[in-house]
């Protein structure tokens, strides 16, 4: 048993959050990834004393493994722990341990930075197929869970309370794979799959490839529709101040790294603001409803993928 003072802030305050860590010397914080990467990236960020953090807890979205490693090197002192589950869960299902976040060492040991680590002591955790058989290892199923903290329905929703939790498991919605040590590694919502052409596109895949590129401060991949092929990939980006991306160096980066979309064109659209939903975390299913709405009020610049037939670089 630990005790300890909370500061409290009404709303997400970047400013205010650093001022308060510094002033009242907090120990521990949790924060959603997007929170995060306005952290990190403030400009007057070396002009304030955060050493007295010593732990971030993470979750409630995604987190690139790039994003996670300019965290982890912006707060050395810092254990990072992440969390996942759902509020039908009461609400974690899985974390990722202090001793997981590795940057250095096997490659079966450093992928784990992917993963929302394995589930929480008391509650069964698999991946299973439609039939609800537990898919073999890599293979693509939905997270379904049961356990003491998982909810008894849904008030006065009969209906979706059956759908979900439908065989005694609580059923996520969230697809993912596992590896051989139980590691689960999320790879999209269910709904937010995209796709095209009769093949599956993975958001979270895309946007973790997009955010190897030096210029990228936030991505978001969504489905958009498309007549030749179904859906489409459309990938909404934000660039660091100061920094540029052409479509031939986004193109390039997606089609040498992404092996779905080896035969992506990318062209050029108008600028966009990525939509949120609280807390402080950009939402897919805004995004798709805003598309075709311009902004021209924030440097934002949006790019759209198809797929379609790429011409040989240089041409």
């Amino acid at each position: 048993m630990n005790g300890g003072a909370h500061a409290l802030l009404q709303k997400f305050d970047l400013k205010e959050l650093i001022e308060i860590i510094e002033r009242d010397k907090v120990t521990s914080i949790v924060l959603v990834p997007t929170m995060i990467n306005f952290l990190i990236h403030h400009p007057d960020l070396n002009n304030h004393d955060l050493s007295s953090l010593r732990r971030i807890t993470y979750g409630a979205s995604p987190m690139p493994v790039e994003l996670l490693k300019k965290s982890m090197a912006a707060f050395p002192g810092c254990e990072f722990i992440q969390g996942y589950g759902q509020t039908e869960s009461s609400p974690l299902l899985t974390t990722l341990m202090p001793e997981d976040h590795v940057t250095e060492g096997p490659a079966s040991v450093i992928r784990r930075l992917a993963s929302c680590g394995r589930p929480i002591l008391g509650v069964e955790v698999e991946v299973v197929n439609e039939a609800g058989i537990p898919v073999k290892i890599g293979e693509v199923g939905e997270v379904v869970a049961r356990g003491p903290n998982v909810m008894m329905g849904y008030w006065k929703r009969p209906e979706e309370t059956r759908e979900t939790l439908r065989g005694g498991w609580l059923h996520t919605g969230d697809l993912a794979i596992v590896d051989e040590a139980g590691y689960i590694y999320l790879v999209d919502r269910k709904k937010d799959m995209i796709i095209s052409g009769g093949e599956n596109v993975f958001s979270t895949e895309v946007e973790n490839v997009i955010y190897t590129h030096p210029a990228i401060r936030e991505a978001a991949v969504i489905g958009i529709p498309d007549e030749k092929w179904g859906e489409a990939v459309s990938v909404i980006v934000t660039l660091k101040p100061g920094s540029t991306l052409s479509d031939k160096d986004l193109h390039r980066l997606l089609r040498r790294k992404t092996c779905r979309l080896q035969s992506a064109k990318i062209r050029r659209d108008s600028r966009w603001r990525t939509p949120r939903a609280a807390p402080a975390r950009y939402s897919r299913k805004n995004c798709a409803s805003h598309t075709g709405r311009a902004n021209q009020d924030i440097s934002i610049n949006a790019w759209e993928t198809y797929r379609e037939v790429c011409p040989p670089e240089g041409q």
